[in-house]
């Protein structure tokens, strides 16, 4: 695949913009109302009892430092969102995003707005079917490598977790527990989906759940359209095949 040359510019504060690309991918749909867990305690005070702080404070960089903001040119406008370093074989970086944000993509660009460097561009290599996922190929990912998450075990139901992305052209981490685990349909199939108590909101696809140690548990797709809470994919999906992702601007299967 060819490579493009990197560069090094002072990176400018991306704007907000939707979860989706479209109305269709802003949520999730739920087949059937499933039985949802007991509210579980909010945000960061159950996280912190099981943390001290500045074991928190490590989880937070370490999970921001993986997540690097997107910028894809597609059908005709532009979508910002973010992408997730995940660990690979041979001491790769696999980089990570969601289907609705490189659909149709003329363009993708990689930004590092923690440092205010540009990362360089990506092309799309694939997508999981009946999954709201998309690995991009970087250019020099391996450079990026060191920063990669290592993946851990599927969340339950209670887990204390981290939600990282760039809502509002920022980068963010506010921690959060896991609310359920549901059956959600997308693209006519259904698969499970984890719901976090944090808030969701422009930006924060293809951004990272991360548990208290560190490891990427699932990737931020969609916005619960009942709570507004984070939906995210477990990243146990990345095991399977890939196909490729549609070239058109409508959506995919």
């Amino acid at each position: 695949m060819r490579r493009r040359e990197w560069s090094t510019v002072a990176g400018a504060v991306l704007a907000a913009v939707v979860l989706g690309a479209t109305a269709h991918q802003l949520s999730w749909s739920a087949p059937s109302e499933p039985e949802r867990a007991a509210p579980a305690e909010v945000l960061g005070a159950v996280l912190d009892a099981e943390l001290p702080a500045d074991g928190l404070a490590a989880v937070e960089r370490r999970a921001r430092a993986a997540v690097l903001a997107v910028e894809v040119d597609a059908c005709g406008s532009r979508r910002r969102a973010s992408a997730t370093l995940v660990e690979g074989l041979g001491g790769t970086a696999r980089v990570i995003t969601n289907v609705h944000v490189v659909q149709g993509a003329a363009s993708v660009q990689l930004s590092d707005e923690t440092r205010g460097q540009r990362r360089g561009s990506a092309e799309v290599d694939g997508r999981w079917p009946g999954r709201d996922l998309a690995e991009l190929d970087a250019d020099r990912a391996a450079e990026l490598a060191s920063r990669a998450l290592p993946v851990g075990e599927d969340p339950r139901v209670g887990d204390r977790v981290v939600v990282v992305g760039h809502p509002g052209g920022r980068a963010t981490a506010e921690a959060g527990v896991v609310r359920s685990i549901e059956p959600r349909s997308t693209g006519g199939v259904t698969s499970p989906a984890v719901v976090v108590a944090v808030p969701a909101s422009g930006g924060h696809s293809g951004g990272a759940v991360v548990d208290a140690q560190g490891r990427l548990v699932a990737i931020v797709a969609a916005r619960d359209p009942r709570t507004g809470e984070a939906v995210a994919h477990p990243v146990s999906a990345l095991g399977a095949a890939r196909v490729a992702v549609p070239a058109s601007c409508g959506p995919g299967d």
